[in-house]
């Protein structure tokens, strides 16, 4: 059976939050092995490389640009959830990591439902732009 590339993103993208901070704190790293394990992906060679090196946040930000686009509501809850699960792994939560969190959750919030997708373009693309810019630091406010 051929692994679901949304569902691969979504731990690409989990991962690459986890990383937020510099660091994998070792239940952080747990968590993330105990999800690797639960989507089938444990033996990904991609996947145990991202546990094992930094993963930048402007490359974090492209996955979830790509994934945003071909998902969603659950989809946005779910990859929310893994993220916050991920990063809560270790009780503890950095300030990095709360901003990271509160930027993802804006941005989803502003991705209207499926009965208001037609005006998913003017609604969501120009908020998502000012935020990569933001990310890569094209636009320091």
């Amino acid at each position: 059976m051929e692994p679901d590339p949304q569902q691969r993103l979504l731990l690409k993208i989990v991962l690459g939050s986890a990383w937020i901070d510099g660091a994998l704190q070792p239940a952080e790293l747990t968590y993330l092995q105990t999800l690797l394990q639960r989507y089938g992906e444990s033996y990904n060679r991609e996947l145990k490389e991202l546990t094992q090196q930094r993963v930048s946040r402007t490359e974090t930000e492209a996955w979830i640009v790509e994934y945003l686009n071909d998902t969603g509501e659950e989809g946005r809850r779910k990859l929310l959830a893994e993220i916050a699960n991920t990063l809560f792994a270790d009780e503890r939560i950095s300030d990095l990591e709360r901003e990271l969190l509160d930027e993802y959750h804006t941005m989803m919030s502003l991705i209207p439902n499926q009965e208001q997708e037609h005006h998913f373009a003017q609604n969501i693309l120009e908020p998502i732009g000012r935020f990569l810019k933001k990310v890569i630091g094209l636009n320091p406010s």
